[in-house]
């Protein structure tokens, strides 16, 4: 609820700054003659916010209706996306010739379909993925080759600007969830969350240095403000909040934990062995961790099937989990339930006062490798490089699943509803 509050909120103030930074704009006079027709101010301003009103109300539900015949009939993701981008371009093009920014135009466009439910998560996670990956680096490319950083940096400047951004954006958000009802914490997270500037303000520096109102001094303190908060905004978030982060595997893996081949043909040779390379890292004694693993291990097997284990123990001290990594091509016998020797054995560690750390490392590995691509797989795995990108890559598959199974439940609620409310009518 708190992330839907500061995206809302962050939506919200991005459209309206757009609509009055684009109406001023357009109140210049950017359009240079022979570019297309002129509009007085008050044909602007009346332009202007008639799209907006247009975009967000009939074409949002125009797009809404839309969406499923074109996922339904057009290739997946290429379809969708071909059609996204050409309506962008369609948007700019009729914010150019209102005589405002083209990016105006394309975020409407941006907002109006994002908006609906009927742009699954896939498809909604690709697109991000093109823009992430694909059009911003050339975005920044560009800026970063029209404009000298270095020789236009200033310190001091730089200083004032993120001081005056932080403290007014934080204080003045932080009071407006306080006045809505939200608790001191929350509405410190509200604040932190909104003071984060990313892409849109570097787009709106772009263009104001590009039209002169602000010098290239000043541009590049922007910059550094927007890449500054937006990597503060996490964290401090987290901070205020006092939540913890979900452990994940692939947080705790390093090489110095991981063995290729196995040399251990027992459950317990293969704890000790594995023990000697992840109880160094943090000081302990090899005897005592491996002991430690070798009692859990005893009380029940720690074999999930599948060819996997997942030896642990909880050890007095530990500052942060550690995980090693064991691969034996020729597998050892761990008394799996399903009777299959095990390949791959992960050896978790955690603290005595892990408040529920094991359980969500044990979860993970169990997710991560409970599919037949991961026994495919493994033995082609040649080192720890290739091991790291087996596992980021099977977690992405767990990712779309898990996507995928979202996206049913939603459409057979849909239907159940559609039902219920047509068998209401007929009766």
């Amino acid at each position: 609820d708190l992330g839907m509050v500061v995206i809302s909120a962050a939506i919200c103030s991005d459209l309206i700054g757009w609509i009055f930074f684009a109406i001023i704009i357009g109140m210049m006079g950017a359009t240079s003659p022979g570019e297309g027709p002129h509009h007085s101010t008050g044909e602007v301003v009346l332009l202007a916010l008639s799209f907006a009103v247009i975009m967000l109300t009939a074409g949002r539900w125009l797009l809404h209706r839309t969406l499923p015949w074109i996922q339904a009939h057009l290739s997946w993701p290429g379809g969708v996306l071909s059609v996204t981008l050409a309506l962008s371009l369609c948007g700019a093009a009729l914010s150019e010739w209102i005589g405002l920014h083209a990016i105006f135009g394309a975020f409407l466009v941006g907002v109006a379909i994002g908006d609906s439910h009927h742009l699954r998560e896939r498809t909604r996670a690709v697109i991000v993925q093109f823009i992430s990956f694909i059009l911003a680096p050339l975005f920044f490319a560009s800026i970063g080759l029209t404009l000298d950083f270095i020789s236009n940096f200033d310190g001091t400047m730089v200083v004032v600007l993120f001081a005056i951004a932080c403290t007014s954006k934080v204080l003045a958000c932080t009071l407006g969830a306080r006045l809505s009802g939200m608790d001191a914490r929350e509405s410190w997270a509200v604040g932190w969350g909104m003071n984060s500037r990313g892409v849109m303000e570097i787009l709106l520096g772009t263009i104001a240095l590009r039209e002169h109102l602000i010098n290239a001094r000043t541009f590049v303190a922007l910059v550094i403000i927007a890449l500054a908060t937006s990597m503060m905004a996490g964290p401090l978030m987290q901070r205020m909040l006092r939540r913890k982060r979900t452990r994940r595997l692939v947080d705790h893996l390093s090489a110095r934990g991981f063995i290729l081949e196995l040399s251990g043909s027992s459950a317990e040779e293969v704890i000790r062995e594995i023990a000697g390379v992840v109880a160094p890292q943090a000081g302990l004694e090899v005897g005592a961790v491996a002991d430690a693993v070798l009692e859990r291990e005893r009380s029940m097997s720690t074999a999930f099937g599948k060819q996997l284990a997942v030896p642990h123990a909880r050890i007095a001290g530990l500052a942060a989990p550690l995980v090693g990594i064991g691969l034996s091509p020729k597998g050892v016998a761990f008394a799996a339930p399903d009777g299959e020797p095990v390949r791959l054995v992960v050896m978790l560690l955690t603290s005595t006062e892990d408040n529920g750390d094991q359980i969500a490392l044990l979860a993970d590995v169990a997710a991560t490798f409970k599919g037949e691509d991961a026994s495919a797989q493994l033995p082609a795995v040649r080192s720890f490089t290739e091991f790291l990108a087996l596992v980021k890559a099977l977690q992405g598959g767990v990712a779309d699943q898990a996507r995928a199974d979202r996206e049913r439940r939603t459409a057979i609620i849909v239907a159940a509803d559609a039902r219920s409310g047509s068998g209401r009518g007929s009766g």
